[in-house]
Protein backbone atom coordinates (compact mmCIF):
# COMPACT_ATOMS: atom_id res chain seq x y z
CA UNK A 1 0.00 0.00 0.00
CA UNK A 2 2.85 2.58 0.98
CA UNK A 3 3.96 2.16 -2.86
CA UNK A 4 0.91 2.30 -4.50
CA UNK A 5 0.00 5.48 -2.55
CA UNK A 6 3.68 7.15 -2.87
CA UNK A 7 3.34 6.19 -7.01
CA UNK A 8 0.31 8.22 -7.19
CA UNK A 9 1.91 10.74 -5.72
CA UNK A 10 1.05 10.76 -1.96
CA UNK A 11 3.70 11.98 0.94
CA UNK A 12 3.87 9.90 4.05
CA UNK A 13 3.62 12.10 7.32
CA UNK A 14 6.85 11.50 9.32
CA UNK A 15 4.75 12.04 12.44
CA UNK A 16 2.17 9.66 12.21
CA UNK A 17 3.49 6.28 9.28
CA UNK A 18 -0.59 5.73 9.25
CA UNK A 19 -0.68 9.28 7.52
CA UNK A 20 -0.48 10.29 3.81
CA UNK A 21 -1.03 13.66 1.96
CA UNK A 22 -1.31 14.40 -1.40
CA UNK A 23 -1.01 18.18 -2.10
CA UNK A 24 -0.24 20.45 -5.09
CA UNK A 25 2.42 23.52 -5.23
CA UNK A 26 -0.94 25.52 -3.82
CA UNK A 27 -2.76 23.74 -1.65
CA UNK A 28 -3.50 20.33 -0.17
CA UNK A 29 -5.94 17.87 -2.32
CA UNK A 30 -6.38 14.79 -0.34
CA UNK A 31 -5.61 13.41 3.10
CA UNK A 32 -5.61 9.53 3.57
CA UNK A 33 -5.01 7.49 6.85
CA UNK A 34 -4.84 3.56 6.75
CA UNK A 35 -5.45 1.49 9.88
CA UNK A 36 -5.69 -2.45 9.22
CA UNK A 37 -7.61 -4.03 11.67
CA UNK A 38 -4.91 -7.11 12.31
CA UNK A 39 -4.22 -6.19 15.48
CA UNK A 40 -7.43 -5.13 17.36
CA UNK A 41 -8.88 -1.87 18.02
CA UNK A 42 -6.91 1.54 17.09
CA UNK A 43 -5.60 2.73 20.91
CA UNK A 44 -3.59 5.95 19.38
CA UNK A 45 -3.95 7.98 16.58
CA UNK A 46 -1.82 11.21 15.71
CA UNK A 47 -1.46 12.30 19.74
CA UNK A 48 -5.00 12.21 20.76
CA UNK A 49 -4.40 9.94 23.64
CA UNK A 50 -2.05 12.45 25.18
CA UNK A 51 -4.68 14.97 24.04
CA UNK A 52 -7.78 13.15 25.82
CA UNK A 53 -5.58 12.77 28.79
CA UNK A 54 -4.74 16.33 29.01
CA UNK A 55 -8.43 16.99 29.27
CA UNK A 56 -9.21 14.54 31.56
CA UNK A 57 -6.58 16.12 33.94
CA UNK A 58 -7.93 19.53 33.54
CA UNK A 59 -11.41 18.91 34.45
CA UNK A 60 -10.61 16.15 37.22
CA UNK A 61 -11.61 13.30 35.33
CA UNK A 62 -8.86 10.47 35.17
CA UNK A 63 -11.02 8.10 37.41
CA UNK A 64 -14.17 8.38 35.34
CA UNK A 65 -15.98 5.54 33.58
CA UNK A 66 -16.30 5.96 30.09
CA UNK A 67 -20.02 6.50 28.24
CA UNK A 68 -21.13 6.86 24.70
CA UNK A 69 -23.17 9.59 25.59
CA UNK A 70 -22.91 12.71 27.83
CA UNK A 71 -26.48 12.29 29.05
CA UNK A 72 -28.40 9.13 30.19
CA UNK A 73 -30.27 8.04 27.15
CA UNK A 74 -34.16 9.44 27.23
CA UNK A 75 -33.13 12.13 28.83
CA UNK A 76 -35.49 15.51 28.22
CA UNK A 77 -33.90 18.40 27.74
CA UNK A 78 -35.47 21.76 28.50
CA UNK A 79 -34.07 25.97 29.27
CA UNK A 80 -36.78 26.30 31.47
CA UNK A 81 -35.82 26.72 35.39
CA UNK A 82 -33.32 28.72 37.35
CA UNK A 83 -30.63 27.00 36.82
CA UNK A 84 -27.03 28.60 36.53
CA UNK A 85 -25.73 29.62 32.83
CA UNK A 86 -22.97 27.39 31.74
CA UNK A 87 -19.85 29.11 31.14
CA UNK A 88 -19.81 28.37 27.34
CA UNK A 89 -15.89 28.56 26.78
CA UNK A 90 -15.48 26.03 29.18
CA UNK A 91 -17.93 23.82 28.18
CA UNK A 92 -16.63 24.12 24.47
CA UNK A 93 -12.86 23.17 25.79
CA UNK A 94 -14.15 20.01 27.37
CA UNK A 95 -16.85 18.94 24.61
Amino acid sequence: MDSHLTSLGFGRSTSEPTLYVKKDEKETLLIVSLYVNDLGEMAYFLGMEAFALKILSRYCMESFKPMSTLIPQGEKLTNKGDLERLNETSYKSLV
